[in-house]
């Protein structure tokens, strides 16, 4: 989940970024208060009660994958200055969960067999990266 106003991602991330969200959003962006731009988004499709590091690993799975390693390091540098008060040093746990439980369901998520490659190739890459990352 991305809320702009505790992790301030979109306005530290690539315009590309923004620009992706305004044309892909499934619903007219916000007005009322002065600005059409993307303010936040919030996925609650595996909403559930549990530990945040699940969902601070699911939301950089997602960002890894549309963006990259550069945009996750950016987004987590962000999520640990609002939510200091969440310890993260099981992250890398969390990341190897997420990569696992989104294998399976890649091929849910597009039809197309490149984006799927690409897809599963991101979420293999992610799950690398996590296993190389030492506990904190």
């Amino acid at each position: 989940m991305i809320f702009s106003r505790t992790v301030p991602l979109m306005r530290r991330a690539p315009q590309a970024a923004t620009t992706w969200l305004s044309s892909t959003a499934p619903i007219a962006p916000a007005t009322g208060f002065g600005t059409t731009a993307v303010q936040g988004v919030l996925d609650w499709e595996d909403a559930h009660r549990g530990d945040p590091l699940e969902d601070l690993a699911t939301a950089r799975l997602d960002v890894w994958i549309r963006f990259g390693a550069e945009a996750v390091a950016t987004f987590t540098t962000a999520y640990r200055a609002a939510a200091s008060h969440v310890d993260t040093r099981r992250l890398a746990a969390y990341d190897r969960w997420a990569a696992d439980h989104a294998v399976g369901r890649v091929v849910r998520w597009t039809g197309d067999p490149v984006e799927r490659a690409r897809l599963t190739a991101a979420t293999g890459a992610f799950s690398q990266d996590a296993q190389r990352s030492p506990p904190e």
